[in-house]
């Protein structure tokens, strides 16, 4: 008796094929989400440890808070070069991880101690724990924040998600030329004629990434972190009281959260 042996038709292989891709362009996303969700974990935990270690340093340091540079610009003090250190290098004896300032869903990112590669770290210190303010032509007002002075730790920012990449590079987006500083974190524009606008998000300067699904991942003042849709983040536009600083406008944001921690406005 002679055994038939039948094959798989030309096309029916390709009705196969076709099949597979199909349910491959229709699985991939679902697997890039799931990739991007672990991450966007990952980076949650890492500000959580950060922030754990920062309240090692407040203990350690009479309760004042680290600014983000070893020195501000006030004479005689002279301007950081490119050693100069910056708040990750503060906190490494107590983080002993280097990788923990990086987010892994950054794509510009690596570690950096120090002034010269601050554009490199992609999780940023809130401004306004280390700011200084001109008053004049070459003078300075530095903020140095006391644990004392925050009164509302639980919605107060401290860590979030910044937009790193080489500091001698602006953001294409930003049309202020401002280059990367994904050390640093605001939801306004704090340079000089900024104040009052918000920040321009996965721009250059003290700006916020959203590159977790169009969200921001927040470590607050008492310790819990939590995802946002960044652009509830910056300021809602709502007018300011009269004689209120114009700077305030940073803590008028649909997320509710405080950004100006050292400062005290109509709204607190």
């Amino acid at each position: 008796m002679r055994v038939s042996h039948k094959g798989f038709t030309l096309i029916e292989l390709l009705v196969v094929i076709a099949i597979i891709a199909v349910l491959a362009a229709l699985l991939f996303p679902v697997f890039s989400a799931a990739r991007e969700k672990a991450r966007a974990t990952t980076c949650l935990s890492n500000m959580r440890q950060i922030n754990t270690a920062l309240s090692l340093y407040v203990q350690d340091y009479d309760e004042m808070y680290p600014g983000y540079v070893e020195r501000t610009f006030i004479p005689p003090n002279p301007e950081p070069n490119a050693d100069t250190l910056i708040w990750t290098s503060f906190l490494l004896p107590y983080t002993r991880n280097e990788q923990i300032v990086l987010c892994p869903s950054a794509s510009q990112t690596r570690w950096s101690g120090t002034w010269g590669g601050r554009g490199w770290v992609s999780i940023g210190y809130n401004t306004h724990f280390g700011e200084w303010f001109r008053v004049g032509s070459d003078q300075n007002t530095p903020i140095r924040v006391r644990l004392s002075q925050l009164q509302r730790p639980a919605i107060s920012v401290v860590f979030g998600d910044g937009s790193s990449g080489d500091l001698a590079v602006a953001p294409p987006n930003d049309s202020r030329g401002y280059t990367y500083r994904g050390y640093l974190i605001s939801n306004y524009d704090t340079r000089v004629g900024g104040c009052g606008r918000a920040t321009v998000i996965n721009g250059g300067g003290d700006t916020l990434s959203d590159r977790h699904s169009g969200g921001t991942n927040i470590a607050l003042v008492d310790g819990h972190t939590k995802w946002y849709v960044t652009t509830r983040l910056l300021p809602d536009g709502a007018p300011l009281a009269s004689g209120e600083w114009c700077m305030c406008t940073a803590d008028h944001n649909p997320a509710g959260l405080k950004w100006l921690v050292a400062h005290q406005c109509n709204g607190d």
